[in-house]
């Protein structure tokens, strides 16, 4: 009994990172995973003790790794992506290290010391600290080449955007149509594009990069077909979307209600403005750009300015679906 809760200790603790770091945009998920890790934490102090309700936990645990999965799988299939493969995958990886770790302690207290509390706990140290490096890999890896590469930024984020890019490709669902989608899915899905307008391994898993239109920018300009290239031209097309809500004037910014969805989006998506976040930084800003801050924290308040978002997002994605859904 005592190998079928180590087992499922291992099962849980991956359940609760892979739910963390599977959209960390996503607070349902993300807030589900750290009650998972709690859970795991808590049932493996009964296991280290020998406590007399792990059976009970243990119950309680499978009820809870199953609902967690039905969670993630709606959740993940509601952003236009694919849920099983990404799943999978992890899954099998953070098993071989759990594997490898865990492996040579599992033998030596079988062998040598016996199953004692230090042992234990020494196990499923093991086993969690094995899993977490391997599901939160990406970030392990961007923190080391932030201190070994900190004198080449652009080799930074070049390696950055290639992991994050191969990482994405098990999520791309290529069996979403978007000709037969609804329009409030597609609006759901533009809405999203736009929040990850900077960041290009994110928006390469969006269901968008396979509108026509991206097959169309990509042979006019004569670039190569793939993941990374399709984010870049959804990118350009969404910056284009966002131009054309802006006023037919010459001036570069306005307070009007003419300008509410123009200045909704380009300015916190296509300038990167954080007016609600305490700890942005907004360094060497131009006039036009200053001056949208301070209107936007002195006079729009974020729950207004998420509204305007919202409604300027179904005016991209009409304009998205008239030019060629």
């Amino acid at each position: 009994m005592l190998v079928l809760y180590i087992l499922f200790f291992a099962l849980i603790t991956w359940l609760g990172f892979y739910l963390v770091v599977r959209d960390p945009a996503n607070p349902t998920l993300r807030w589900t995973g750290f009650g998972v890790l709690i859970y795991a934490l808590i049932f493996a102090q009964q296991i280290v003790t020998a406590g007399l309700y792990t059976w009970l936990l243990f119950v309680i645990g499978l009820t809870i790794f199953l609902f967690d999965i039905i969670l993630a799988r709606r959740g993940v299939l509601e952003l236009g992506e694919r849920f099983w493969p990404d799943f999978l995958r992890s899954l099998a990886a953070s098993t071989l290290f759990a594997l490898l770790f865990g492996t040579p302690i599992g033998v030596t207290m079988v062998l040598v010391t016996g199953v004692t509390p230090s042992m234990l706990n020494l196990l499923l140290s093991t086993l969690a600290l094995a899993i977490a490096s391997q599901v939160g890999a990406e970030l392990l890896q961007t923190t080391l080449d932030r201190l070994v590469f900190a004198a080449f930024p652009h080799l930074q984020q070049a390696r950055a955007e290639l992991r994050a890019t191969a990482d994405a490709l098990p999520k791309v669902d290529p069996d979403l149509h978007l000709n037969t989608m609804a329009e409030d899915e597609f609006v759901r899905h533009t809405r999203r594009a736009l929040s990850y307008y900077g960041d290009l391994p994110h928006l390469s898993t969006n269901p968008l990069t396979r509108l026509p239109l991206i097959d169309q920018h990509l042979a006019l300009h004569s670039q190569a077909d793939n993941t990374l290239e399709r984010a870049a031209a959804l990118k350009q097309l969404l910056l284009e979307a966002i131009l054309r809500l802006k006023p037919a004037t010459q001036a570069d910014f306005g307070t009007s209600e003419a300008w509410r969805h123009y200045n909704a989006l380009y300015f916190p998506y296509v300038v990167g403005l954080k007016p609600y976040r305490r700890r942005a930084h907004h360094t060497n800003l131009d006039r036009t750009s200053q001056q949208a801050l301070d209107w936007l924290r002195a006079e729009v308040p974020e729950r207004t300015l998420y509204n305007w978002q919202n409604a300027a997002a179904k005016l991209v994605a009409r304009d998205l679906m008239e030019n060629g859904k």
